[in-house]
């Protein structure tokens, strides 16, 4: 499967989600804010890649949070060879203070209140998701439990 996987981490003590700044020389969307993750490898299922990618960008353990079994949006893209690629966006909930360890990949990152988020460069996946009412609502839905 052509694609990534990423993990919108969300501190419900700090009402804000974790962004990193995608380095300046990224291949795509470099300097946007993007919640973190990446490229699917051959059979890995989305879920996996997910963990996986978070650990590796931010040096957070997967038994720090708890994350949605099924992604909250999924966006769906050609490239240029008529190929289909497919991002995933699960939802993360954490209940502690968290500081990543960020990897070259990212330039920074930030705590961002939800209310603040439109006012950030954010990389496509996230404003897609706020352009989808149906997962929005399934976002608040996880998020109110």
């Amino acid at each position: 499967m052509l694609g990534g996987s990423f993990i919108l981490m969300f501190n419900k003590d700090r009402n804000s989600v974790l962004l990193g700044r995608r380095s300046p020389k990224a291949e795509w969307n470099p300097n946007t804010w993007c919640p973190f993750g990446g490229t699917i490898e051959n059979t890995e299922h989305p879920l996996d890649t997910a963990y996986r990618e978070y650990q590796e960008e931010t040096q957070i353990s997967s038994n720090l949070y708890k994350i949605s079994s099924m992604p909250i949006f999924v966006k769906k893209t050609l490239d240029s060879n008529r190929q289909m690629h497919r991002m995933f966006l699960y939802l993360g909930i954490l209940h502690c203070e968290i500081y990543p360890v960020i990897n070259d990949e990212h330039s920074d990152y930030v705590w961002c209140p939800i209310e603040e988020l439109p006012t950030y460069d954010t990389h496509p996946i996230i404003s897609d998701l706020f352009l989808d009412d149906a997962s929005v609502n399934i976002m608040k839905n996880l998020l109110s439990r």
